[in-house]
């Protein structure tokens, strides 16, 4: 279509990660702004790419400075072409930031449509919190914020960075659409028949698109040269226990019931991008110990298993659940979330599952964060009992200063009552 240019707005992996192979299926003129490149690869470009970010900061970064960024690129697309229109693709749980730059850009009403993209199991959770009457009052928000930032109003900002549910019932309007996986198994009983089909929710297929791409999109040498064993199986990590030591000793009790069960795996580890383990040295030592390799945490995932489809996985809850064979899926450590809770559900995902044991090394590992919390404490305690020492003393001090006081005003008493019984003594003689 002529005058129709694609704006991608991405923060999370997965939207990233479809920005990234979309440019190379739909021809559109294509502006590109992500916060997770994973290594794309810019050099080998398409020819309809007439921009590309990799910068973009964090949520307030953005709405603070880097929106003008895009505004930007309206700017100089519009400065060329007067009849130029907009098709968004933007993650579904930051929808809202694409207000602020069309907006300030004065193009609001030249977005043709918003394409959402699913950015994990976040979906799932604002799916399950749709109230009733969702769709009203979602319009009203929607049309207030808009109407807040042509007004140029401080609450705007706050409106905005909040992380909240507008797509699906942006996905009820024009021809906007919202990408996700296994829409049929959202379950809510606020959301009546009628709305849901109004809601215009396609299949997020990431494993189509690049078979599709093949070989022109290139992610740089760090996943193009990363090779797998024959049988492996990547275990998917998440945040922190607590502290360092406590998850090493989580992720080692976990791991070492999994190792047992499966003699013949090679094994690599993906942390969560936050908690990279280089971060934590002692659970650096024990994959060493067990010749677990680490995969970069900033690397898609989604690539390495799309392009080694005899590759498995196993470990925490992730949204890659929902996007690969659920027969690639091994074994689970702890509680199903988001997608994964629905795919149990409904019997789709059968998997092993993983709890902690109870072992002294994890009592032994609590031990150590008490006793060092108590240390500091016992600091903090021994300045208290000083205090209270002090305070004691203040008390005493003034005990004995009423003390006096009482003594030295009976001694005053008995004073006057002399000189009164003199003064009568004198005048009787």
């Amino acid at each position: 279509m002529k005058n129709i240019y694609n704006i991608y707005l991405m923060f999370g992996t997965v939207p990233s990660l479809y920005a990234q192979m979309n440019i190379y299926i739909d021809d559109k003129p294509s502006v590109v702004f992500v916060r997770s490149s994973g290594y794309f690869n810019i050099k080998n470009k398409p020819s309809n790419l007439i921009f590309y970010d990799d910068c973009i900061g964090n949520d307030l970064v953005y709405l603070s400075k880097d929106y003008q960024k895009i505004v930007d690129s309206l700017n100089k697309i519009i400065s060329k072409d007067k009849k130029a229109k907009f098709i968004v693709y933007i993650d579904d749980s930051r929808v809202q930031f694409l207000l602020k730059p069309f907006i300030l850009a004065d193009c609001y009403d030249k977005i043709e449509k918003i394409v959402m993209i699913s950015e994990g199991n976040i979906t799932e959770y604002m799916y399950s919190d749709i109230a009733e009457n969702d769709f009203e009052f979602q319009e009203k928000r929607w049309n207030l914020l808009i109407k807040s930032i042509k007004d140029n109003n401080q609450e705007s900002e706050k409106m905005l960075a909040e992380i909240s549910n507008y797509c699906f019932y942006l996905s009820t309007i024009n021809n906007n659409e919202l990408l996700l996986p296994y829409s049929e198994l959202l379950e809510n009983k606020n959301v009546s028949k009628e709305y849901k089909e109004k809601m215009n929710l396609r299949n997020l297929d990431l494993q189509m698109m690049l078979d599709k791409v093949g070989k022109n999109i290139s992610f740089g040498k760090e996943i193009e040269s990363f090779k797998f064993d024959e049988k492996s199986i990547v275990i998917i990590g998440t945040y922190n226990f607590y502290d360092n030591s406590f998850s090493k000793v989580i992720y080692e009790n976990l791991i070492d019931q999994v190792l047992v069960d499966y003699p013949e795996y090679s094994f690599y580890y993906k942390a969560h991008p936050l908690y990279p383990v280089e971060n934590n040295a002692e659970l650096s030592s024990y994959f060493k110990s067990r010749k677990i390799k680490v995969i970069p945490e900033k690397i898609p995932l989604e690539v390495l298993l799309y392009r080694n489809k005899n590759v498995s996985i196993g470990g925490f809850c992730s949204s890659i659940h929902s996007l690969i064979s659920l027969n690639r899926i091994k074994f689970m450590f702890g509680e199903f979330i988001g997608f994964s809770k629905l795919l149990k559900k409904n019997n789709l995902l059968k998997v092993k599952v993983y709890n902690v044991e109870i072992s002294q090394k994890i009592a032994d590992a609590s031990l150590k964060i008490y006793y060092n919390s108590q240390s500091k404490f016992g600091i903090v305690d021994y300045h208290s009992m000083q205090i209270e020492n002090l305070n004691n003393k203040v008390y005493e001090l003034t005990d004995k200063i009423n003390s006096l006081e009482e003594k030295l005003n009976k001694i005053g008493i008995k004073n006057n009552l002399r000189r009164i019984k003199n003064k009568f003594i004198k005048r009787s003689k």
